[in-house]
C-alpha cells in the first residue's frame, strides 16, 4: 500500500497536484495580515484534498520531500506576484533538507527563475533539524541569511533543542508551540 501511495505521490509532484495553501500571518497589534505560511496539500483525483499529515512523512521517508518543497515553492513564487509586496512567505523545510548542502542553491534558483526577491521568504525548520548535525544546520542557516531569507525555528519546545543549542545558531524568529 505504501509503495502505491509513494508512486501516486511521485506522480502528483511531477504533474502539479501538490498545491500551496496559505495560512495568513496576522499582526496582533493592528490585526493586519503581514504575510502567509505556505502549507502543502495534495489534490488527489481519487481522494480529494489530502492533508499533509497523510503524505509529508511518506515524502520524507521516500526521499521525495526535496522535490515536493521545490514544486510548492515554484507555485508560491508565482502566487507571490499577486500578493502585497510587503508580505513575507514562510515555507517549512524538512530536517533532512537542512543537512543537504544543495538546499540553499535550489531554493535560490527557484526564486531567481520566478523573479522573486529572496528577502520575501522565511524558512521555518523544526528542532529535529538541529539534532543530526548542528554544524551543517549552522552552514545552511547562515547561507539562507546571507541571501536575505529570514530563518525561524518552528515549534520550539516540542523537540530536543536546549537553550545552549539555540545560542549556537542565528535564528531571526522562534515560534513557540
Amino acid at each position: 500500500l505504501e509503495l502505491d501511495t509513494e508512486q501516486r505521490l511521485r506522480e502528483a509532484i511531477e504533474v502539479g497536484r501538490i498545491v500551496p495553501h496559505y495560512q495568513p500571518v496576522v499582526d496582533l497589534n493592528d490585526r493586519r495580515v503581514r504575510g502567509v505560511e505556505l502549507l502543502s496539500r495534495w489534490q488527489d483525483p481519487a481522494r480529494g484534498l489530502v492533508p499533509p499529515g497523510e503524505f509529508i512523512a511518506l515524502a520524507e521517508r521516500s526521499g521525495l520531500i526535496g522535490a515536493l518543497t521545490l514544486a510548492v515553492l515554484r507555485q508560491a513564487c508565482e502566487d507571490s506576484k499577486r500578493m502585497p509586496a510587503h508580505w513575507r512567505i514562510a515555507i517549512n523545510v524538512a530536517p533532512q533538507q537542512i543537512q543537504n548542502g544543495a538546499l540553499v542553491p535550489q531554493l535560490l534558483e527557484v526564486m531567481r527563475v520566478a523573479g522573486v526577491d529572496p528577502r520575501r521568504f522565511e524558512v521555518e525548520l523544526t528542532e529535529t533539524a538541529l539534532v543530526g548535525d548542528i554544524d551543517a544546520a549552522r552552514c545552511t542557516i547562515d547561507a539562507l541569511k546571507r541571501h536575505g531569507i529570514t530563518v525561524a525555528l518552528d515549534d520550539f519546545g516540542t523537540g530536543f533543542s536546549s537553550l545552549g543549542c539555540l545560542s549556537q545558531l542565528s535564528f531571526d524568529k522562534i515560534k513557540i508551540d
